[in-house]
């Protein structure tokens, strides 16, 4: 039981990268289609987003609880860091 826990250690920096990639790639996808300037970009980078976030999240889940657990409120402080970011580009 104790060797699950190691994931952890893998799981919750990916979550935070994946969560921080997550937001960013919507801020500027959502920045291009306000802007009508590329709407293919936008389209692809919401793609590869919903594919990153949903790789991460399997394979953390495919690992055991505390590793999804871990990868979840990693997305969460990456999500945190990105709108931090966001808020200071205003």
């Amino acid at each position: 039981m104790t060797g699950s826990y190691w994931h952890i250690l893998w799981a919750l920096p990916a979550g935070v990268l994946t969560g921080w990639l997550h937001f960013r790639m919507l801020r500027i996808g959502t920045e291009a289609l306000i802007h009508d300037t590329a709407t293919g970009r936008a389209l692809g980078l919401t793609a590869l987003r919903f594919a990153l976030t949903i790789a991460v999240l399997v394979l953390a889940a495919l690992a055991g609880a505390p590793a999804l657990i871990a990868a979840g409120c990693g997305l969460a402080v990456g999500r945190a860091i990105a709108m931090r970011a966001a808020r200071r580009m205003q």
